[in-house]
């Protein structure tokens, strides 16, 4: 059990050293800790601490997975914003290295907003937005406790999800100038409709084509069109990105499987 739990990619090596390297003082004195239930649980504290103490940013949409680096290593070092999948892998990998052993765990949350009191008891309704992943650690004589690195806004605890939307592409408007004839003399910007004026016979009732249609009003209908083509291209690609998200992540993932 000890050699599955404590088993890390060599990939990942190098990564795992150079962090603990440049976080000495976070982690002074549990170095060791594999074969000690005190250190051990020191460590594990300590490490789930210094992750959400607010050094790291839960994001969903940081780019870990596109860098030359693995996104363990783009995380750790470049962009210290991920969501609970990169804090509970980093974390566990770090565990690993240093003999603790630990596994990475995904599921849902409940309680809070989400528990109802029913005839038959209580009710639970699990949503999509309440997946999320930890880490645990094994303990000799007490088996797994866990541990959840993700800082406070990306934990789905109590019921309550926090989820940042990402920031709408910005789009230039440009105002188009018309070049009126030298002989024309209408000077204004917008060119008023034309309607026929109404012929009066000798009853005195009077005849009178109908006016052209408002141009405010097409103005209108072809702006509300465009906003919402625009809306759906960027939903598209917010849906597309993390899909690949997802796949990158996937492959990741497989190690702890």
């Amino acid at each position: 059990m000890y050699d599955k739990y404590t088993a890390v990619p060599d990939s990942e090596i190098r990564t795992l050293v150079n962090f603990l390297a440049y976080n000495t003082l976070a982690f002074e004195e549990l170095t060791e800790a594999g074969d000690d239930m005190l250190q051990r649980a020191a460590l594990a504290g300590s490490m789930e601490q210094y992750f959400t103490s607010g050094v790291y940013r839960y994001s969903l949409y940081a780019d870990n997975f596109t860098g030359e680096e693995s996104p363990v290593h783009t995380f750790l070092f470049d962009t210290k914003a991920g969501h609970c999948a990169m804090y509970a892998s980093s974390m566990c990998l770090l565990l690993r290295y240093m003999g603790v052993p630990a596994r990475y765990v995904t599921g849902f949350t409940v309680g809070g907003d989400n528990c109802a009191e029913t005839d038959d008891g209580y009710k639970y309704t699990v949503l999509q937005k309440n997946l999320h992943a930890w880490v645990e650690v094994y303990y000799d004589d007490i088996g797994w406790i866990p541990y959840d690195p993700t800082p406070s806004g990306g934990r789905p605890a109590a019921g309550t999800y926090e989820l940042t939307t990402p920031p709408l592409p910005e789009t230039s408007h440009t105002t188009a100038e018309r070049t009126m004839p030298s002989d024309s003399t209408t000077t204004s910007e917008t060119t008023e409709t034309e309607t026929s004026i109404p012929s009066v016979n000798e009853s005195g009732e009077g005849t009178a084509s109908a006016p052209n249609g408002d141009p405010t009003v097409f103005k209108i209908i072809v702006t509300a069109a465009g906003a919402a083509l625009l809306l759906f291209i960027i939903a598209m690609s917010v849906r597309c990105a993390l899909r690949s998200l997802d796949r990158k992540q996937s492959r990741l993932m497989k190690f702890f499987k």
